[in-house]
């Protein structure tokens, strides 16, 4: 069922009842080695404990082995209970499935200010390790679901000058969609080898014209949280410079199609419009204009509509 993961990593969810008892709630991510990491985090100062965790881990420059994420749940707003649930959740997934406890990434999604169910957490750890390899991308994607209508992900290989590459794009996202991250949670894997510096670069260039480009309701969350995980399982290395620039297209291509599924599922939501602005002096003048026509509340209710009001207001 894996075959849409790259190479040396698996995946695992458990249904834990943490807010519907009859669907997964609970996903796992292994990587059979350490993996170089990059990411990105909302911007919103009231970041969740997971957020606050993650954010370390990166400082840290430290390989990563595992990223367990929940619905049900978003741990924000949670206080100091909330700060030692997210390492006991962190210390459970070490402890089964052989890694260090700063090697585990935690993700969570759900309601804001309600603690995690502990007692939950340590069931479903058990099942995680029953039903690892049993999922792919989309079964992952299905664990950390909560509003969306659907499970939003894609995967592409990238022929590169050594070999062949994997990258696998999973994302959850439907309400609270504002530029700079939007409310959702984002995990990209490859099996492709790259340092850490050349990974972040290429992460936060390919963000910044995907999904730090969506506008659907203008709110930012506080669990917002893209990560990317490669773990030169395939044994090519990219780092010269013209298969650095074929895997940044890829990565930028899949987390634009991965971004535009965020904002195809916006909750409501019944369009998709794509600003394209011409005449500008630069790009930031473009932007500038793209996003204030973007944010207008006038112009998408117009769009919802189908009438612009073009002949009788303007």
């Amino acid at each position: 069922m894996a075959c849409d993961l790259p190479q040396g990593f698996e995946a695992s969810a458990c249904a834990c009842g943490f807010k519907q008892q009859d669907r997964d709630d609970l996903g796992l991510i292994l990587s059979e080695t350490p993996c170089t990491l990059a990411a990105l985090f909302t911007q919103n100062r009231f970041c969740a404990e997971p957020v606050k965790v993650c954010k370390e881990i990166l400082a840290a420059k430290k390989p990563v082995r595992a990223i367990i994420a929940n619905s049900g749940q978003a741990n924000a707003c949670t206080g100091t209970l909330g700060a030692l649930n997210v390492k006991a959740c962190q210390k459970m997934v070490a402890e089964n499935f052989a890694c260090a406890v700063d090697e585990v990434l935690p993700l969570s999604t759900g309601v804001i200010g309600a603690q995690l169910k502990m007692d939950l957490w340590m069931q479903g750890i058990e099942h995680l390790k029953a039903n690892l390899g049993t999922r792919d991308a989309e079964g992952f994607t299905r664990a950390i679901m909560t509003t969306d209508a659907f499970p939003k992900f894609a995967s592409e290989v990238v022929a590169c000058s050594q070999g062949s590459v994997r990258l696998t794009v999973m994302a959850k996202g439907a309400g609270m969609i504002c530029p700079n991250m939007a409310t959702m949670l984002c995990v990209c894997l490859t099996d492709a080898s790259v340092n850490q510096e050349q990974w972040q670069e290429m992460f936060g260039q390919a963000v910044n014209l995907t999904f730090n480009r969506v506008s659907v309701d203008g709110d930012t969350s506080t669990n917002d949280t893209i990560l990317g995980l490669a773990n030169g399982a395939s044994k090519v290395d990219i780092s010269n410079p013209d298969d650095l620039r074929k895997f940044s297209k890829a990565l930028q291509r899949l987390l634009g199609r991965v971004a535009h599924m965020l904002v195809q599922d916006g909750e409501g939501a019944t369009k998709v419009l794509h600003i394209k602005v011409t005449g500008a002096i630069d790009d930031h003048n473009a932007e500038v204009v793209a996003r204030t026509v973007g944010h207008s509340q006038l112009v998408k209710t117009a769009i919802y509509g189908g009438d612009a009001n073009w002949a009788d207001y303007c």
